[in-house]
């Protein structure tokens, strides 16, 4: 089979997925599963509807990485997802939105409704839940994304017995912890920030995470189900 005739099935395989049929199914799910009135029965069959979706969704993101790679030639550049992603002739991730610009940052809207992050990616990309300020209206609070795994992955600690301590004091697995603000003495350029929202789904250390507001305009992460 040629280059270009496995492009145009993979291509064709993309469309049939209907990205915007799996992002309304995820939402409407959501809104169903936030009803106060809604049983842990009823619950359980949402998680389980939105995991099939979720599986579909990881379907099209790797026949996305694979048109990358016949287009490009290049496996490293087709793992790079979000905000980093390549722009390809098929429009395989849809280009970010400035959401707001500040002196320091920016803040981008990637608009995807499962955002993949890699532990390297995570090292290096912040992100921003918006909140609204009595004097100042919308603002950016700053987080970045983290797992106990990964962070003793980072000190050379064993990861499965990590895991274990912090479930046996029934600490949470995943995290966004809250950034502070400091000042500098010389002229940076702009900074890059990237929104997540309330239900926004995220797939990070092997977890398909939904984003939920926690107190004091911080961040809870829920793992829904494994990635697939």
């Amino acid at each position: 089979m040629s280059k270009k005739y496995g492009i145009a099935v993979l291509k064709a395989a993309l469309v049939s997925l209907e990205k915007r049929t799996i992002q309304y199914v995820i939402d409407e799910a959501m809104a169903c599963a936030n009803k106060p009135d809604v049983s842990e029965f009823v619950r359980d069959v949402i998680t389980k509807a939105m995991q099939r979706c979720w599986r579909k969704a990881v379907m099209r993101e790797r026949i996305a990485t694979q048109i990358v790679v016949l287009e490009t030639g290049s496996e490293e550049q087709a793992t790079v997802q979000g905000a980093d992603a390549p722009k390809t002739n098929c429009n395989v991730q849809p280009e970010p939105v400035l959401v707001a610009s500040f002196k320091a940052y920016n803040v981008y809207d990637l608009r995807q409704h499962v955002m993949s992050v890699s532990r390297r990616q995570a090292d290096s990309l912040e992100f921003a839940m918006e909140y609204k300020s009595r004097s100042h209206g919308i603002q950016y609070k700053m987080f970045k994304l983290s797992s106990v795994a990964a962070y003793a992955a980072q000190y050379n600690e064993d990861e499965a017995e990590a895991v274990a301590r912090a479930r046996s004091f029934g600490h949470e697995l995943y995290f966004m912890v809250p950034l502070g603000c400091s000042l500098t003495s010389q002229k940076r350029s702009h900074a890059n920030k990237y929104l997540v929202k309330p239900n926004q789904l995220i797939s990070f250390d092997g977890q398909l995470l939904r984003v939920e507001p926690a107190s004091n305009k911080n961040i809870k992460l829920v793992p829904i189900g494994e990635a697939a």
